[in-house]
């Protein structure tokens, strides 16, 4: 008889990071593998060591550049090679609030400038971060009479990828002019 030399290869296990998705200035999920291809009853716990899994996402990351990378790497065991998938983050736009500001008037006077108030905004933005900055106007003129008081105010046109923009109303109150 001969001896013969037989040679036992490493089995292929497939590690796949996890999708997930977040907001807008929110903390980045944890992801963790998923594992395709174990044999002998092995699990993930009969690794030499496990793969560590992340995301190239922040909080700071932009709802443009979604989605973004998430990975795996790093897994060891002598009776495995392995082969990484990558999974993916989605970054979701954060609401906004726009809300016209009520003011008040005199009648025969000029109409206020009406300003947006802003709610919601995150990673430190401002209105100076917006796109498209809104457009805030007001239905009262000089003409308009104390009688159909209070006059709408909106705003309108506000852009920006990172936010859902919902815009609220407000009101401007005429008040009778002195007579003497």
């Amino acid at each position: 008889y001969v001896a013969g030399a037989t040679t036992i290869n490493r089995a292929v296990l497939t590690i796949t990071a996890s999708n997930g998705s977040i907001t807008y200035g929110g903390v980045p999920p944890a992801f963790t593998p998923a594992y395709g291809g174990f044999v002998n009853g092995d699990s993930p716990a009969s690794l030499t060591t496990a793969p560590t899994c992340s995301t190239t996402a922040t909080g700071a990351s932009p709802v443009a550049g979604s989605p973004y990378s998430s990975s795996c790497a790093g897994a060891v065991d002598p009776n495995y090679s392995f082969a990484y998938v990558a999974g993916s983050v989605t970054i979701t736009p954060v609401p906004l609030t726009v809300t016209a500001a009520s003011s008040s008037m005199t009648y025969g006077g000029t109409p206020p400038a009406i300003a947006p108030a802003y709610g919601g905004f995150v990673n430190g933005d401002t209105a100076s971060s917006l796109t498209t900055k809104p457009t805030c106007v007001t239905t009262a003129t000089s003409a308009s009479p104390v009688a159909g008081s209070p006059y709408s105010s909106s705003c309108t046109g506000a852009v920006d990828a990172n936010y859902t923009l919902t815009c609220l109303p407000g009101s401007v109150t005429v008040n009778e002019a002195p007579l003497t």
